[in-house]
């Protein structure tokens, strides 16, 4: 999904193909507005995750895992799915660049 022709459906398909209960995620922004959600493991601190990849514009903190932030039963609500798109859209218009706290 590309936040320069956002939408919904693609987004939550992002948050659902995701295993909350087995790993860690890390959800960021390309500089050309690519949505990404990666596995995540404490063996990389965050702070490196921005060092380590040169095409980051920004990201959301890490969503450990069982904590509901993505998987199956977070794509299915909707209020959630919209207010994190919404902060994602904004971020990206304002040209914000860096770690987005949880």
């Amino acid at each position: 999904m590309n936040l320069n022709n956002p939408n919904l459906e693609e987004f939550k398909e992002l948050i659902k193909k995701c295993d909350d209960e087995k790993f860690s995620h890390i959800l960021w922004v390309s500089k050309e507005g690519d949505v990404f959600i990666n596995k995540f493991t404490t063996r990389n601190p965050s702070h490196k995750f921005e060092d380590e990849n040169n095409n980051l514009l920004f990201w959301k903190g890490v969503f450990h895992c069982g904590n509901g932030y993505v998987g199956e039963e977070a794509a299915k609500d909707s209020v959630y799915i919209e207010n994190l798109l919404k902060e994602l859209l904004n971020h990206w218009e304002s040209k914000y660049h860096g770690h987005i706290k949880n």
